[in-house]
């Protein structure tokens, strides 16, 4: 009986290590976050839906993402984020103000509110404490993805997985954040254009932009 344990044990250890360093999940993983980080700029229309499981309700806005490194102008709804890498400024058009701030880490934040203010980081997170495998494909209006699922290595989280949509030419189509509270955050990248020239002007929050702006400095 003591061996046969000891032969299940083993077995556990070694299916856990496979699954958690899929080797041909991490080659897709690697080949996209390499063309994504290659990419001079990269410009996209977003869609961003938000599930609610206990409610049943669903909200849908839509945006635009431009990345430049690590600087990056990001539009959802009624709010625009611009940082150059330094300063970040977020602008609320309903109350017409902008909210200033240093660019702070990344590092002790939820996956989604990474993306949110750094959002070149869509590229790299499975390199931060996750499990990952390939689920097969899935085809979406006639357009077939690679489906790959990142799950957390530590149960503490308040999510308990990241799906992942990666096209044919190994660009991000969709990533969707599973949370234990039942929600679902599903952001989608659509008519994708790259390297594209934009000056860095671009990710810098201009007053004569916004007349009467009441700026809100919290450096």
């Amino acid at each position: 009986m003591k061996k046969i344990c000891i032969v299940i044990v083993l077995g556990c250890v070694v299916f856990s290590s496979f699954a958690q360093k899929d080797a041909s999940t991490l080659d897709i993983l690697k080949r996209v976050e390499n063309k994504g980080i290659a990419y001079k700029t990269i410009k996209s229309k977003i869609e961003y839906k938000l599930e609610n499981n206990q409610d049943n309700s669903v909200e849908e806005v839509k945006g635009s993402v431009v990345i430049k490194g690590n600087k990056f102008r990001l539009s959802i709804d009624e709010t625009v984020s611009f940082s150059d890498g330094k300063t970040k400024w977020v602008y609320l058009n309903s109350s017409n103000e902008v909210n200033i701030t240093d660019v702070v880490s990344i590092d002790e934040m939820q996956p989604e509110e990474k993306f949110m203010n750094e959002p070149l980081s869509v590229y790299s997170l499975y390199k931060t404490s996750f499990k990952y495998k390939t689920f097969g494909e899935q085809t979406i209006e006639g357009k077939s993805y690679t489906v790959i699922d990142l799950t957390p290595e530590s149960l503490d989280k308040p999510y308990f997985k990241i799906r992942y949509w990666i096209t044919k030419d190994t660009d991000i189509y969709a990533v969707k954040y599973f949370q234990k509270d039942g929600m679902r955050i599903t952001v989608y990248f659509t008519e994708l254009k790259v390297n594209e020239k934009i000056p860095d002007s671009d990710f810098v929050f201009s007053e004569k932009d916004y007349p009467d702006v009441e700026i809100i400095d919290l450096r």
